[in-house]
C-alpha cells in the first residue's frame, strides 16, 4: 500500500514525503517562526515524588506498547525507593529545565490503516514522557472542569473526539440520521481529526494564554511537541522530520 512496493526502506520515504508536505516541513518561514514556549519560565508546579512515579506506572495496561526508549511504563511501578525517587527527581528538572534527555526526543509513529484506504499517523510516546503526562494529567483536568462549555466538554479519561461521538450518538437515538445538527457533528469530528495534523502549536500557546491555561504545563508539552518525527512502516523508520505545525496525535 505504501508507495506500491514490498520494500519497506522505499516504502518508509514514500510515506515520509507524503507527510513532509502535510506537516509542511520544508516551509522555513513557517517552521523557524518563533517558539514562546521555549522560552517560558513560570512558576513550577508542585515537586513529582516517587509515589506519584510508582502509582502512574501501575495505571498502564501489561499489552501496551512500547516507544522509541524500548522501556514498557509498567516498570516504573516496580522501581525501588532509590529508583522511583531518581525518576521522580529526573522528572522535576526537566520541567525545571524545559528539556527531556536527548535519548528521548524522538517520537515514533505508526501508520493506522483508514476506511479510505490511506493512513492516519499515531505516535507512541517514549515511555518517561507517556509516564509524565500520567502524572501530570491531573493539572489538565482541573482546568478543564474550571473552564468546561457545553460544546466542548469531555469527562476525564475521554477526548473531545469521543464527546463529538456520544454527541452523534445520542443525535441518532430519535431514529432520523439527517438532520443538520448530525450532519455537522460529524463533519465537526472529521475536521477535528484533519485539526490535529494541521493545527500550528504557536497558536496553541497563544490559546492557552489567552483561556488560562497551566503555562508550565503547555509549554513542555509544546517543547515534546516539535521533537524528531520517524514514521515506521514494516518494521523501518523513515528518516527524523521536525514541524511547529501540527499536534502529536497518539495514546498515553
Amino acid at each position: 500500500r505504501h508507495g506500491d512496493t514490498q520494500n519497506p526502506k522505499v516504502a518508509a520515504k514514500s510515506v515520509q514525503q507524503q507527510w513532509a508536505t502535510e506537516w509542511r516541513t520544508l516551509d522555513r518561514d513557517l517552521q523557524n517562526t518563533d517558539r514562546p514556549w521555549e522560552k517560558y519560565k513560570g512558576k513550577n508546579m508542585r515537586p513529582i515524588t516517587a509515589e506519584d512515579v510508582r502509582k502512574a506506572g501501575a495505571s498502564f495496561k501489561e499489552f501496551t506498547g512500547v516507544g522509541s526508549d524500548l522501556l514498557h511504563p509498567r516498570v516504573f511501578a516496580h522501581l525501588s525507593d532509590a529508583g522511583a525517587v531518581a525518576v521522580a527527581d529526573l522528572l522535576n528538572r526537566v520541567e525545571d529545565e524545559g528539556q527531556r534527555p536527548r535519548h528521548q526526543r524522538t517520537l515514533l509513529y505508526y501508520l493506522i490503516p483508514k476506511a479510505n484506504g490511506k493512513d492516519r499517523p499515531i505516535v507512541l510516546l517514549p515511555s518517561l514522557i507517556r509516564l509524565w503526562e500520567t502524572i501530570r494529567v491531573g493539572e489538565m483536568w482541573n482546568w478543564q472542569r474550571e473552564n468546561a462549555k457545553e460544546w466542548d466538554y469531555c469527562s476525564a479519561g475521554h477526548t473531545t473526539e469521543a464527546a463529538a461521538w456520544d454527541t452523534l450518538l445520542a443525535q441518532e437515538a430519535d431514529g432520523v440520521t439527517d438532520k443538520p445538527e448530525h450532519v455537522a457533528t460529524a463533519t465537526a469530528i472529521i475536521d477535528l481529526i484533519k485539526a490535529f495534523e494541521r493545527a500550528q502549536l504557536r497558536h496553541v500557546w497563544n490559546k492557552g494564554v489567552k483561556h488560562g491555561f497551566p503555562l508550565k504545563l503547555l509549554s513542555i508539552i509544546l517543547t515534546y511537541f516539535s521533537y524528531a518525527r520517524r514514521l515506521v512502516v514494516d518494521g523501518c523508520a523513515s528518516d527524523p522530520m521536525h514541524t511547529v505545525a501540527a499536534i502529536v496525535a497518539g495514546i498515553r
